[in-house]
């Protein structure tokens, strides 16, 4: 599984990793378990982790200011293909939406 990586570019690597390390920690089971499971090393995994969380902190780093529109709740638009709702914010992706917009939205939420 490893070598099929290399074949990979860098923005599919991130991408798979970000897949990868979601669905180990929404598992319920231990990294290790995880990882033997996926035949996976733990030292990849723990590498990977780390990775992308430093590049979430030096992408929040650089988000200075994002505008916000804040308006009454309406009726859902049926063009809208995800809508997260949180305390205090809502936010409605579209079609056609870019990839890094969405991961920018997603870890500026996560710093709320």
């Amino acid at each position: 599984m490893e070598h099929s990586l290399q074949r990979l570019n860098a923005a599919q690597r991130v991408e798979l990793w970000v897949e990868r390390i979601g669905e180990c920690r929404s598992s319920g089971k231990s990294v290790r378990a995880w990882c033997r499971e996926h035949e996976i090393s733990e030292k990849t995994y723990y590498y990977w982790q780390r990775r992308l969380y430093q590049q979430m902190i030096s992408t929040a780093e650089t988000v200075r200011f994002a505008e916000v529109s804040c308006r009454e709740e309406t009726a859902p638009n049926p063009s809208t293909t995800a809508k997260i709702s949180l305390p205090g914010a809502t936010v409605e992706i579209y079609p056609g939406a870019d990839t890094q917009m969405i991961q920018t939205i997603l870890q500026t939420l996560r710093t709320c």
